[in-house]
């Protein structure tokens, strides 16, 4: 029991890592009013995507996501269960890559609706210089490590707020 828990939060905390590197990809902007982007800007946008390489970053999430689902899904499992769920994972997984044009679609959307062609224009360009391409080999680690410590701040401060209310419950005389 205590090491399915160990591997469950293990699995939490990798997949918050990957929460927090898709929000800082894909929230890059103020949420702005929902309308459909105009052609110039989905096509600069579309760009940028591929500049940015988020598909290739998502394509190397998968796998990760993949192997922490058989992680879990394994455990005392029988071995023929264990057989198949190896036999289907290439099917599974060309089932993935046939639809990541859906995810750069969806990623050039978001883009495109928060920015206009010239903007997504500076960016890509942006991303192309030497510090650009640094921006983007450390975003994952940024990210993974943004999420490291948010977790440990919110802890810590959770602590302190949770003592500092139980020191003035007890000093209005309540037992606790």
């Amino acid at each position: 029991m205590a090491l399915s828990n160990c591997r469950e939060t293990l699995m939490t905390k990798r997949l918050l890592s990957i929460a927090g590197l898709l929000i800082l990809l894909a929230l890059t902007a103020a949420p702005v009013a929902a309308q459909s982007p105009r052609p110039e800007d989905l096509a600069a946008a579309r760009e940028l995507v591929t500049t940015m390489k988020l598909t290739e970053q998502m394509k190397a999430l998968i796998p990760i996501l993949m192997k922490n689902m058989k992680a879990t899904m394994l455990i005392g499992r029988s071995p023929e269960f264990v057989r198949d769920f190896e036999a289907a994972m290439p099917t599974l997984m060309a089932a993935f890559d046939s639809r990541y044009g859906e995810f750069t679609d969806l990623m050039a959307g978001i883009y495109a609706t928060n920015f206009t062609a010239p903007e997504l224009q500076d960016m890509t360009a942006f991303y192309r210089t030497p510090t650009g391409q640094k921006v983007l080999r450390t975003l994952p680690a940024i990210a993974q490590q943004s999420v490291q410590a948010g977790q440990a701040w919110g802890l810590r401060i959770g602590e302190e707020i949770k003592q500092r209310m139980i020191d003035e419950m007890r000093k209005k005389g309540h037992a606790i």
